[in-house]
């Protein structure tokens, strides 16, 4: 039973400080979109082709 508490509270603590950081990240994007989105962080995307070989099975 100790372990599945330490288990949980561990787990709790991870989630806490998880939250915390992302709050802190969306609230500084929040005021870079107020701001001109001069320093934005955005994903980039990359296509890569594909192709496609014939196999001899």
């Amino acid at each position: 039973m100790h372990k599945a508490l330490f288990g949980l509270r561990l787990r709790n603590q991870l989630l806490a400080a998880y939250i915390d950081a992302i709050s802190d990240f969306l609230q500084k994007q929040g005021q870079n979109i107020k701001s001109g989105c001069a320093e934005l962080i955005t994903v980039q995307e990359t296509v890569y082709s594909v192709f496609v070989t014939k196999i001899d099975s």
